[in-house]
């Protein structure tokens, strides 16, 4: 995370590439001024090592949002079944909802438009009433 420029940065130095895509976004207003004051009062927003799994897995039990699984070991049974994929999914699907163009939000996680439109443009409401409206406009109003 680069405090300076406002960026977030997934594609790090000396990580192997895969076909996943790492886009670097901007934080938002609110998530920077967050994540700075984690930052002034640990002197680090990630754990060393970068995983954030436990770290989510806490959060996740303490907010209510889920309980620790009781079947599975190691891992499975600490897990909630909620991810960071989870929240990169929420986070779309609320920006579909408040009508952000499918084309940013593809370049937000990296995707490619045609699956940004497969998977999420049923959260476009809007879009889809202007849609549904253009079938009536040349049509005279309905006689009460």
């Amino acid at each position: 995370m680069d405090f300076e420029t406002g960026m977030i940065h997934y594609a790090l130095p000396g990580r192997k590439q895969t076909k996943k895509r790492r886009p670097s976004v901007p934080m938002s207003n609110a998530l920077r001024k967050a994540l700075g004051a984690i930052n002034d009062r640990t002197g680090t927003v990630v754990p060393p090592g970068g995983d954030l799994w436990p770290q989510i897995q806490s959060i996740v039990r303490r907010a209510g949002l889920a309980e620790r699984r009781t079947r599975g070991t190691g891992e499975a049974a600490q897990g909630t079944g909620i991810s960071p994929h989870t929240f990169r999914h929420t986070a779309a699907t609320h920006m579909a909802r408040r009508g952000v163009p499918l084309a940013h939000i593809a370049w937000v996680l990296g995707n490619t438009l045609a699956m940004v439109e497969r998977v999420y443009s049923k959260h476009c409401p809007g879009a889809m009433l202007n849609a549904v409206n253009m079938i009536s406009l040349d049509m005279p109003e309905a006689a009460e």
